[in-house]
């Protein structure tokens, strides 16, 4: 039976973001739909939650409960640039990278199953948490947190990185 692992990069929206606004890493934080006062809040960070802030206001509701709220917008174009950027980066693991987003855009962006089958017999890896951890250590290097999942159902490690809070390397 082969394993195969989920990765989970939480919020990716806010974290791609987050990635380009790095003086904004200790502020409340959210995307917006757009870049208007009335636009709705789509993912932010918990120094927002921390705040009342949810997904679903309205900006101009959110800086009225934080005058520090700084906010940005992330677009369907940038999402799947870093899809593919992160399918390209995944694949020195493994040649099976299967991001759960498609060209458009449809789907979850920013969740992605890595197959390992025939890993082990080439001895690329001593474990499958040596695996996992060397995927971990590469997102980082990114400056993306995952939740990283393997095992050996595609179902059960996609719902565990799904459920699992924060990010970690779970084999």
């Amino acid at each position: 039976m082969s394993r195969i692992a989920c990765i989970d990069l939480k919020a990716f929206p806010l974290q791609l973001l987050l990635r380009r606004e790095r003086a904004w890493r200790d502020k409340p934080v959210v995307v917006v739909a757009e870049d208007k006062p009335n636009a709705k809040i789509l993912w932010l960070n918990e120094h927002a939650r921390a705040h009342a802030i949810l997904p679903g206001m309205r900006y101009a509701a959110g800086l009225a409960l934080c005058a520090d709220l700084c906010a940005g917008t992330v677009d369907d174009a940038e999402i799947e640039r870093a899809v593919r950027a992160l399918t390209q980066r995944l694949r020195q693991f493994s040649p099976d990278v299967e991001p759960h987003a498609d060209p458009r855009g449809v789907g979850e962006p920013g969740v992605f199953q890595v197959g390992a089958e025939g890993l082990e017999r080439l001895g690329l890896h001593r474990s499958p948490r040596q695996w996992a951890e060397g995927m971990d250590a590469a997102l980082a290097k990114l400056g993306l947190a995952a939740t990283i999942v393997v095992g050996y159902s595609r179902f059960a490690t996609y719902a565990l990185a799904r459920s699992l809070g924060e990010p970690m390397v779970w084999v």
